[in-house]
């Protein structure tokens, strides 16, 4: 399965953008960025949004930052999506395989964009944050130290948690409201944060 391959590849798209400082280094952010896509599409909720963030904080060279990041991930994304529409049988046939691929994905999935309710949302809150633990006293040790660790950052150390919240707060929302929770390692990515603030408050 693609999971923690998408989530390696959408890691690396992340540590080069934070390390990007000039658009050179934006665009080859960009890059990967595209190229995670390909390996698991949600990694895009773990990409994009960081890269419009670090575009704007381009504030001397934005336009010319927009320009080639743009055209860095434009190339990622050709890296995968030319063999994959060639192997497709064309256009057409992609786009076949990708409207069967999202009927299946939405029927019959309990999720909080077509079905909110409570018990739902609860269930969704515990299958992100409790379940990728294992056992649920292990879920609440690591949530218990992830708030002191929020709660410290909040203090001490705000723009990490703004970071963090560009890092994997699209994932988050996108995963709660349009996933099928019940199953775990949907939730994988949000297991980096929840250990991040752990290990702050711990």
């Amino acid at each position: 399965l693609s999971d923690m391959a998408g989530l390696a590849a959408a890691v690396v798209a992340q540590a080069l953008t934070l390390r990007a400082s000039t658009p050179a280094g934006l665009a080859v952010a960009a890059v990967a960025a595209g190229a995670a896509v390909g390996v698991r599409s949600q990694a895009v909720w773990l990409t994009v949004p960081l890269l419009l963030f670090a575009w704007w904080r381009m504030r001397e060279a934005r336009a010319r930052a927009g320009l080639v990041s743009a055209a860095g991930y434009s190339a990622g994304v050709l890296i995968w999506a030319v063999p994959l529409i060639a192997l497709s049988g064309g256009v057409s046939g992609y786009l076949r395989a990708l409207g069967t691929q999202g009927a299946e994905d939405f029927a019959g999935v309990a999720m909080l964009a077509t079905q909110p309710s409570l018990r739902l949302l609860a269930s969704a809150l515990y299958y992100t944050f409790l379940a990728p633990w294992a056992t649920w006293w292990l879920g609440v040790a690591m949530l218990s130290a992830a708030l002191a660790g929020l709660g410290w950052s909040l203090a001490r150390n705000r723009p990490a948690v703004s970071v963090l919240l560009v890092l994997f707060g699209p994932y988050a929302v996108f995963h709660l409201l349009f996933q099928e929770t019940l199953t775990t390692r949907y939730a994988l990515p949000l297991v980096l944060p929840v250990a991040y603030l752990a290990a702050a408050g711990l």
